[in-house]
């Protein structure tokens, strides 16, 4: 007699679910000049945030290559043609992936990511985006420009080689009135270090580094942000960090799960929607 598979019925479920939301895709429509942030599904523990306001839209990262036609589909949808900029945080296929299929599908203004060497993949997509004559932008000290009403400010990697290429992480600050929003890429301990250098405002919103993953600093650095809400690019956190974020209160969204929309009136930052 063969032996049979059991399957739970809840594993079923939670698959089923997951599937079924990635491919749908839903939108909201923030109030006149609010700006609404879209932390968006991927099928894997990626990172892509999308933030728009009356217009302006930039991305945040690109998930994988699978997550590309899902990523183009929630900007599309969200009344997103154009984008005033890419920022890539480093070039990790998980972050880059998706990156071709937006260049195809839509007009990109500028593209901004830390300069170091790396794989295949990368030098694939500046061919694409040259000749598509996107500009492409290395910043190498504080950046700081307008996209509509929000001020984003850029900080590149501080040292010209690292051992461990998370710690390439470009991070971004997006400010939009008295709303921060904090986004350190995939930063390792010694990135991490160096951003708990600087000072930054009252952060409302933070992406956790590298999928919510621990490492000697990230405690450390959720702790300097102390932000009110969190977006973590993956289905848990690692146990320190899950109780931290539980001893601060603070609100957690896995976009493992779903596509997360956020809204500001620049006074507040609000979750619109929660699975």
């Amino acid at each position: 007699m063969k032996n049979k598979i059991i399957i739970p019925l809840g594993f079923l479920i939670l698959i089923g679910a997951l599937l079924y939301s990635y491919d749908r895709v839903e939108s909201f429509t923030p109030a006149d000049g609010n700006i609404e942030i879209v932390a968006i599904q991927t099928k894997d523990d990626a990172d892509a945030t999308l933030i728009y306001q009356n217009g302006a839209a930039l991305l945040i990262d690109t998930g994988e290559v699978v997550d590309g036609q899902h990523i183009l589909q929630v900007l599309q949808k969200n009344g997103v043609t154009r984008l005033d900029c890419l920022i890539l945080s480093h070039y990790d296929k998980d972050h880059i992936g998706g990156a071709a299929v937006i260049a195809d599908g839509m007009e990109i203004d500028r593209v901004l990511m830390p300069y170091y060497t790396a794989g295949e993949e990368i030098e694939e997509l500046k061919s694409l985006l040259e000749e598509k004559e996107i500009p492409i932008q290395y910043p190498t000290h504080t950046m700081r420009f307008l996209v509509g009403d929000m001020t984003v400010t850029l900080y590149p990697p501080l040292e010209s080689y690292y051992k461990k290429e998370n710690n390439y992480s470009m991070a971004a600050l997006i400010s939009f009135q008295d709303v921060d929003m904090f986004f350190p890429g995939d930063a390792l301990r010694k990135r991490s270090e160096e951003l708990m250098r600087n000072h930054y405002p009252s952060i409302e919103l933070y992406k956790a580094p590298h999928h919510g993953r621990s490492n000697s600093a990230s405690v450390s650095l959720l702790e300097y942000i102390s932000p009110q809400m969190m977006i973590v690019n993956a289905l848990q956190l690692d146990q320190n960090i899950a109780e931290t974020v539980e001893k601060k209160g603070i609100q957690a969204v896995y976009t493992r799960m779903d596509d997360y929309y956020f809204e500001s009136d620049g006074e507040k930052l609000w979750l619109r929607k929660q699975k």
